[in-house]
């Protein structure tokens, strides 16, 4: 009876899933960091890569994505992180962004850097974050916020586990 209310709970979340897997081939188009983190997590090329695969990704990451959503929730200093997300959202941040100056860009480490796949490996990301990768990034959650408004209201809080958790509930109700 179990594995029936499961397939029941995943085919009521397919929307769902299936906007979030667009939404991350979106950011791996137009980001590419995230190009790479998939293609070392897969494997394989971009292009080889399955809606599948995706899928199979995100239930694999709900835990850690728990744990660092828990570790931010502790360690993040909230009003900071709220000005940023304030003037990251903003036509300012936009206008900002366009002329070169990257709002957020900048506080993120360049180049190789440590990211661990679904699987538990360590692979390297050669990180160059620009102002047009936060503009694309921004585009794409803003696109999700329309489908996920309380994880993007949660998000905007600060608050990442409740929106991890509301994120994934949504994803397999």
């Amino acid at each position: 009876m179990s594995q029936i209310r499961d397939l029941i709970n995943i085919v009521e979340g397919e929307d769902e899933i299936q906007k979030v897997v667009q939404a991350i081939r979106r950011a791996a188009k137009q980001v590419a960091e995230v190009k790479q983190y998939m293609e070392k997590s897969a494997g394989k090329p971009y292009d080889d890569i399955t809606d599948m695969d995706i899928r199979q990704a995100l239930a694999k990451v709900y835990k850690d994505l728990k744990a660092m959503a828990r570790w931010a929730d502790e360690n993040v200093d909230k009003g900071a992180y709220r000005k940023g997300v304030d003037l990251a959202l903003s036509p300012l941040g936009d206008v900002a962004s366009f002329f070169g100056i990257d709002t957020g860009a900048d506080m993120i480490p360049k180049g190789p850097q440590t990211a661990y796949t679904p699987d538990g490996r360590a692979v390297d990301i050669d990180v160059n974050v620009s102002g047009s990768d936060i503009r694309a990034l921004k585009s794409i959650i803003l696109g999700l916020a329309e489908e996920f408004p309380m994880v993007y209201s949660h998000m905007k809080q600060g608050n990442f586990l409740k929106a991890v958790n509301q994120l994934y509930k949504r994803m397999v109700r």
